[in-house]
């Protein structure tokens, strides 16, 4: 039997949540029924982590995030290119901006070779029209995302509320939606987590030492200034509590919050690590995790935390009301809002009670709900329909 040829496509090589779904997608497809390869642009994590598992690397260089109306042609051009030369069986896009001309791309080839079977997937990782933006830019990205599912024949969204935003305007038959799933990672045992974690912030942490964990690109979409804020709220109100926050990541917020932490006079609770290659694994050195985001699409390092048996807090975007069931398996707050942040957090750090009850069923909901194999297992069926 004939191996069909998948394309990923998607436009930044850097590590986050997008990227690690068509790292998991890639590397995890039966290698006897598929042929993959994955065309994006730059050299970041994602293209070293795909060549180390022996998938075929295709460079896009005109892709970026920012608009430029002749990279964008460039893009289009050296995409289309791509195609013809590669002619793959499934094309799946990822990122709007490869969402979009990649789709307009494909249907120039499938109308020049004729090949009606090609299949064109875009996965939406969340919507630009969902973001805090101006009115108009909401308005523009809501036509560009309606405007490109017409080129697209499948569209993934990861979670309900995504499905929801688009119901209106893009034929049902045309939607899937498809949980990010995960296996469980290889966590160090917690002692050797710990110690890990103290070499990076300097300073120790004892036994006694509650600790408040996360791991987010630095960026203002992650929430990250509130999480700030509620900590400083619990520290003015009890300064005898010994806990300490490390956030784990790196991104163009760093010195903005940096210097946040210094005007609450924090620097010696909330910690900045930087960037940690397969940080999931230093999860065991936490006590709770919060994940504070303005926007979400299903996010990983949230299932990763439950998956520790970590019990969570986080905002009610995006995704994440598919995970959480508030005060079930984990709690959720409002985005924006440091002072329920800070509610919960205080319940949380005065209770090992029910730290330990959200923690339990946090890892149950992750074994049950929301496996890498069954996330494969839908896609795959998408790989078998038929295009236009």
């Amino acid at each position: 039997m004939d191996r069909r040829k998948i394309l990923y496509v998607i436009t930044k090589s850097n590590w986050g949540g997008a990227q690690r779904y068509v790292y998991d997608l890639a590397t995890n497809l039966p290698q006897n029924r598929f042929e993959i390869a994955a065309a994006t642009g730059g050299n970041g994590l994602l293209i070293q982590k795909l060549r180390k598992a022996g998938i075929r690397i295709i460079d896009i260089r005109s892709f970026q995030r920012d608009i430029s109306i002749l990279k964008e042609f460039m893009a289009f051009w050296h995409l289309f290119k791509v195609f013809l030369r590669e002619k793959p069986d499934v094309i799946h896009l990822n990122s709007s901006k490869a969402g979009g001309i990649g789709a307009v791309a494909a249907f120039l080839y499938k109308l020049i070779t004729n090949n009606w079977l090609l299949i064109t997937i875009f996965t939406a990782h969340g919507w630009g029209f969902n973001e805090p933006r101006a009115h108009w830019q909401k308005f523009l990205i809501r036509i560009a995302s309606r405007t490109a599912a017409l080129f697209q024949d499948k569209i993934v969204v990861i979670n309900n509320a995504d499905y929801d935003a688009v119901r209106s305007f893009i034929p049902p038959h045309k939607l899937s939606l498809i949980h990010n799933g995960i296996r469980r990672p290889e966590f160090l045992p917690r002692r050797e987590a710990r110690k890990f974690l103290e070499e990076k912030i300097g300073r120790p942490l004892p036994s006694d030492t509650l600790t408040i964990g996360t791991i987010a690109e630095l960026t203002k979409n992650k929430g990250l200034i509130y999480l700030i804020d509620a900590v400083n709220q619990i520290k003015t109100k009890n300064k005898r509590q010994k806990t300490k926050v490390i956030i784990i990541g790196e991104g163009e917020d760093r010195k903005m919050l940096e210097e946040k932490i210094k005007i609450c006079n924090l620097q010696d609770t909330i910690f900045i690590t930087g960037f940690i290659p397969d940080a999931e694994k230093y999860l065991t050195a936490f006590d709770i995790f919060v994940l504070p985001s303005l926007k979400e699409g299903l996010p990983y390092t949230l299932l990763e935390a439950m998956a520790a048996g970590l019990p969570a807090i986080a905002t009610r975007v995006g995704g994440i009301p598919d995970i959480i069931q508030n005060n079930e398996n984990g709690l959720m707050v409002p985005p924006s809002d440091p002072q329920a942040l800070s509610t919960a957090l205080k319940t949380l750090i005065e209770n090992t009670v029910i730290r330990a009850r959200l923690g339990k069923q946090a890892n149950r909901t992750v074994k049950t709900k929301f496996t890498l194999n069954a996330m494969i297992e839908k896609t795959i069926s998408l790989y078998s329909t038929h295009g236009y």
